[in-house]
């Protein structure tokens, strides 16, 4: 399933790097350091899944601790666990986003200004 997901999140970060592939080209074209461009795309991948973990992980905590005391179970977290799936997430983001940077060098070249 992680691999899907990460497959969707390539696609997505690739064609949002393509469609805006003129406009990051008149930004290099006007100084832009190609830096700032790179932190743009890491920051458009990484920051919603980071979120989104944070906020999957404390509801789903929360949730089974609710659960597990109405069910009259003892309530026992595994961090380990957790971490590791919030790493292995944070890993996922961070792949994608490095394999976008191919498509948005690219994008940016001086071949990118001309009209079609």
């Amino acid at each position: 399933m992680l691999v899907l997901i990460a497959a969707s999140m390539l696609l997505g970060a690739i064609e949002q790097v393509r469609e805006r592939a003129r406009v990051l080209s008149v930004l290099v074209a006007f100084g832009t350091p190609r830096r700032t461009l790179v932190t743009s795309v890491f920051l458009q991948a990484v920051l919603p899944v980071g979120l989104g973990l944070l906020v999957a992980e404390s509801i789903g905590t929360a949730l089974g601790s609710t659960l597990l005391e109405l069910a009259g179970r003892p309530v026992t977290h595994n961090w380990s666990t957790l971490l590791a799936i919030a790493g292995i997430g944070a890993a996922v983001s961070l792949g994608v986003t490095l394999l976008t940077l191919p498509a948005l060098w690219r994008s940016t070249r001086p071949q990118g200004l001309r009209h079609e």
